[in-house]
């Protein structure tokens, strides 16, 4: 029975297995064609020296701003060398940075932009939990051995008006606070920090400390 359906089976001759062949190989070359064929689109990022989005940025620099000393350092470097590639990011990080917008490095698009975080080396914006693994190998950072809170300190640094003398800061204060949306509510309110400051001039004590950061977080609660 089985022989007799093998013998009813048209044979295949050559000339039909080099045209199934070279067809098959047809698809595929169309399929990576097109997928070579897509155009990438930029994003907008703000130029730190111009204040202006601008979607080609390594091109902007080039033809606006080759007086600048930052620049003319990056652009003395071969093309494709990683120094050069890692510098034109720090500048694009930057410009985003100053301009308080957050520009994901990279963006899951279930994300919302609150949950980013900036890096304090590159100024460039993680997510919480790709954040500590990129601050421990961030090509900017000068000892990746030195043990640090990469989200805590890089949310001082969103909030943006602690100066190196500040009492928030040189107690420690800021660095022991947990790095969550209340938090950066007490970090960004004038009034809260103020109430912690005057607290801490009077109370000197290091255990006090955790008094003084709860009262930051109690009453960004009520804010």
């Amino acid at each position: 029975m089985i022989s007799n359906i093998i013998e009813t089976i048209p044979p295949t001759t050559a000339s039909e297995v080099r045209s199934s062949t070279v067809s098959t190989s047809d698809d595929i070359t169309d399929d990576t064609n097109h997928t070579k064929n897509q155009t990438r689109i930029r994003r907008k990022h703000n130029c730190l020296f111009c204040q202006q989005n601008v979607r080609n940025f390594s091109r902007h620099l080039e033809r606006n701003y080759d007086d600048e000393l930052s620049v003319q350092e990056i652009m003395i470097l071969p093309r494709n060398s990683t120094k050069r590639k890692k510098l034109i990011n720090k500048l694009r990080h930057d410009g985003d940075f100053c301009s308080s917008e957050i520009v994901p490095v990279l963006r899951a698009p279930d994300k919302d932009l609150s949950s980013y975080i900036v890096c304090k080396f590159c100024r460039g914006y993680y997510s919480r939990k790709s954040l500590r693994r990129h601050a421990k190998k961030c090509y900017f950072n000068p000892d990746p051995t030195k043990r640090f809170l990469a989200q805590t300190e890089g949310q001082t640094l969103m909030a943006g008006h602690f100066g190196p003398n500040d009492v928030l800061k040189t107690s420690g204060l800021l660095n022991m606070m947990r790095a969550d949306d209340v938090s950066m509510v007490a970090k960004k309110d004038p009034i809260i920090c103020e109430v912690a400051r005057r607290y801490l001039r009077r109370h000197k004590e290091m255990h006090l400390l955790q008094v003084a950061k709860r009262h930051m977080r109690r009453l960004a609660r009520i804010v």
